[in-house]
Formats: C-alpha cells, structure tokens, sequence
C-alpha cells in the first residue's frame, strides 16, 4: 500500500492535492491511503514514533514550521520517504 501525506495550511489546496492524488491512484488502480494535515507540527505530531509515509507532499510556506523544516524532519526519522514540496 502507498501511504501519501498531504500537508498544506490551506484547506482548499489540501482538498484538491487529494483530489487530484485520488483520481491518479485510482485510475492506475494503486492500493493507497491518503492522510491530510494542516502543519508541518500537526505532521510531525502524528509521526513522531513511526515515520511510515511512502510520499509526504509538503506546502513550501506554512505557519510555525514550515515545509523546508518539516522535510529536515523527516530526513531525520527516515531516508526512504519521498518528498515532494508544493506552493501556490
């Protein structure tokens, strides 16, 4: 399964970040779980004990911790996960 986060501050680009993410696993028939955040402390929070993301999409500018230190972050509970930054 492909475990996908998706952290952005605003709620209508979390929405269609996981919108668009739905109708691509969908169409090429991927298992996968999509979870969304509203920060990078929300984030972090919830995966401080175990990193198990295959993919964190990360907004660049964010209130409090931003995407470049949530990524920092992650680098430091594990290599594997990809990363891929978003703004608008």
């Amino acid at each position: 399964m492909i475990k996908i986060a998706v952290c952005d501050d605003e709620r209508y680009f979390r929405e269609r970040m996981n919108k668009m993410l739905t109708e691509y696993m969908e169409e090429k028939g991927y298992c996968y779980d999509i979870t969304d955040f509203k920060s990078g402390e929300e984030f972090l929070k919830a995966t401080v004990q175990k990193m198990d993301y295959t993919i964190v999409f990360l907004d660049v500018n964010m209130k409090e911790i931003d995407g470049i230190e949530t990524a920092r972050a992650i680098r430091c509970l594990s290599a594997d996960t990809y990363i891929v930054f978003v703004t608008a």
